[in-house]
């Protein structure tokens, strides 16, 4: 199946036209943004602001880059599914936040898709 043919609403069983970035990849690429979150929060301030350091540079590397500092590392980067370009700003910032609820992130469907890439329209596809 082509990107022109893809309809995003079809569900799994349309498929989807890129790869989707395995869990394994994912799980290696958020630890890695959170070592460099704890790195920078405890050099800069105090071990405690992590989880806002987490946020904010995967929120803002994502909704300028496509990527976080880990996923650009692991290969991954996040596209919208409709246009199959980067998400929008307001995107990523609520794709990060529920990353940080965990449940989201954490449940997927058949294509490898979490409850945080449904619920924004994303994908974290291989690059």
């Amino acid at each position: 199946m082509d990107s022109l043919n893809f309809d995003p609403d079809s569900g799994e069983e349309g498929g989807f036209p890129l790869p989707i970035a395995s869990t394994w990849r994912r799980v290696q690429a958020i630890t890695i943004d959170w070592i460099g979150s704890l790195f920078a929060s405890t050099l800069l301030l105090d071990r405690s602001w992590t989880l806002l350091f987490f946020f904010f540079q995967v929120a803002i590397l994502t909704a300028l880059t496509g990527s976080s500092a880990g996923q650009r590392l692991r290969g991954i980067r996040i596209i919208d599914v409709n246009t199959l370009q980067n998400i929008s700003p307001l995107g990523a910032l609520l794709r990060t936040f529920l990353i940080l609820l965990v449940i989201p992130a954490v449940i997927q469907n058949k294509e490898g898709r979490g409850l945080h890439d449904l619920a924004t329209k994303s994908a974290a596809v291989r690059f």
